[in-house]
């Protein structure tokens, strides 16, 4: 080691040193990590655009705006995927799951109140979902096939009724 020093100040020189190393490489690695916003060329400071409030009201570069909230938006139970149902207050994406399992098990919800089935839902939550749900015409489900036990079966196809 370095003459003249002490046994302790060559182990603090030996931290500082190793401490130094660590912020570089830690420097390096920060330099490759992906930026988290998109930043286009000549994009060189944040500039306020415009304001809105939790209503959907407000103004962008001086203009009036009334934009619908997504607290508005009504969804149809019996066409909602998985993701518009999990955007539901409340719902997460197992529940959005299990009422997509009740309404395929129902051929289709006919009132709200039918969440009641959907485990995990109950009347505080339907009714705290009530504004944001509408029931639409279920799906039709498919004629049925006929079976080996049908008499249609062993028909030929132009026959069977």
């Amino acid at each position: 080691m370095a003459s003249g020093l002490t046994r302790t100040e060559q182990y603090a020189l030996i931290g500082v040193v190793g401490l130094i190393a660590i912020g570089v490489a830690f420097h390096a690695w920060r330099r490759q990590a992906p930026e988290p916003l998109a930043v286009s060329a000549g994009q060189g400071r944040w500039e306020k655009l415009g304001e809105v409030d939790a209503d959907g009201r407000g103004t962008i570069d001086g203009a009036k705006l009334d934009v619908a909230s997504p607290r508005d938006y009504v969804i149809d139970l019996n066409a909602a995927s998985l993701t518009e149902l999990d955007r539901l207050p409340g719902i997460g994406p197992v529940k959005a799951r299990a009422i997509i399992e009740t309404r395929d098990r129902l051929g289709g919800f006919k009132t709200i109140e039918q969440l009641d089935e959907v485990k995990g839902i109950g009347p505080v939550t339907i009714e705290k979902l009530r504004p944001r749900l509408k029931i639409g015409t279920p799906p039709r489900a498919p004629s049925p096939t006929p079976t080996p036990d049908d008499p249609k079966f062993h028909q030929p196809a132009g026959l069977i009724e």
